[in-house]
């Protein structure tokens, strides 16, 4: 898979075992997220990726849907995020750099507050 500064935000909400997000996993050598206590608990996960400095989220759809209840693990398991740390060797998204101002991501991102 061809990692561009689109691919996160385009795979967003996508179930985890969606294909694209099994190509994304096998590009980045991520593993499968894990359905620990936390997520037991907080109906998410996360699947960090040191070789790219990296954060994959994913959370219960239910989490999303309203059909909770607390119970966690019945439901798709959705992509919902990714956190970037310093010194990725990843393109962020919408043209963002490490290096923008809090006013360049404003820009960037078309807000004006």
């Amino acid at each position: 898979m061809n990692i561009d500064k689109n691919t996160f935000v385009d795979l967003l909400g996508l179930p985890e075992d969606d294909s694209k997000i099994i190509e994304l996993r096998k590009t980045l050598n991520a593993p499968k997220p894990l359905l620990d206590e936390f997520f037991k608990e907080y109906g998410g996960t996360s699947v960090p990726v040191d070789t790219h400095k990296i954060e994959l989220f994913f959370s219960d759809s239910s989490f999303y849907d309203g059909t909770d209840n607390g119970i966690y693990g019945n439901k798709d398991l959705l992509f919902t995020g990714t956190m970037f740390r310093k010194g990725t060797d990843l393109p962020l998204p919408f043209g963002l750099t490490p290096e923008d101002s809090l006013d360049d991501v404003y820009k960037k991102l078309e807000r004006t507050e």
